[in-house]
């Protein structure tokens, strides 16, 4: 009688363990899906600092240079086509 109940008792205790791994599995999940959308905004927050720092120093450029700055945009991008194959 001892045994069965012993067993019984190791059931019981084996399945609560099964379920506490279970429900963390489950938490750290959501977890993960959390930390991934903040560091996406963060990533889409930074890229818009970028573009807008790049904006302002192109403003206060001049028209000679910002001439020269599209001139050298094109003569890179046609170095730059094979790569892209």
């Amino acid at each position: 009688m001892k045994q069965v109940a012993n067993r019984i008792f190791r059931i019981i205790v084996l399945l609560f363990l099964v379920q506490g791994l279970a429900v963390s599995c489950k938490t750290t999940g959501r977890d993960q899906k959390f930390y991934e959308k903040q560091e996406k905004k963060r990533a889409a927050e930074d890229q818009k600092a970028f573009e807008e720092s790049l904006n302002a120093h192109k403003e206060i450029q001049s028209k000679e240079t910002l001439k020269m700055m599209r001139e050298t945009e094109k003569q890179s991008k046609q170095l730059n086509k094979s790569r892209k194959r």
